[in-house]
């Protein structure tokens, strides 16, 4: 069906006006991972997005080493199991910093804070933990709060 009336446009001439344009992000996205769940978050079956930069942050804390065979290096939490309850939080903080690094001095992210939430020993020693930290590439960005758990 046409847009204009016989005689004023080609028959089933349509133009495609700014409005008819569907709403797509400006930025470039990548697939948001989910180490928790080793997989890729969903919401209804569709693939939820994040930012390149936030996607490099969630795939160099949350894997750690040994997690994927493929890939060895990973964060590494052994010194963090083995210090002493003391000093566990202040040695998880220097492993993430450590790991992150590269990426705090390109001026990629600001790092605010790591916490450590829960250690977990039985049935196996597990952490918990959460960064709070600032991508730099996205202007005005809120800084970002994310939970993560070792294997």
């Amino acid at each position: 069906m046409s847009k204009y009336a016989p005689g004023l446009a080609p028959a089933g001439y349509y133009p495609v006006s700014v409005s008819d344009r569907p709403n797509l992000p400006t930025g470039p996205l990548m697939p948001l991972y989910d180490p928790a769940i080793r997989d890729f978050a969903r919401d209804g079956g569709v693939v939820l997005a994040e930012h390149p930069v936030d996607h490099e942050v969630s795939i160099r804390v949350g894997i750690t080493q040994n997690m994927v065979r493929s890939a060895p290096d990973g964060l590494d939490l052994a010194a963090t199991f083995a210090a002493p309850p003391d000093r566990r939080a202040a040695t998880l903080d220097g492993a993430v910093r450590a790991r992150l690094a590269d990426m705090v001095s390109a001026g990629k992210i600001r790092i605010l804070a790591v916490r450590l939430l829960n250690l977990i020993t039985s049935p196996s020693w597990r952490l918990e933990w959460e960064l709070l930290y600032v991508n730099l590439q996205l202007p005005g960005a809120e800084p970002s709060k994310r939970k993560y758990a070792s294997r």
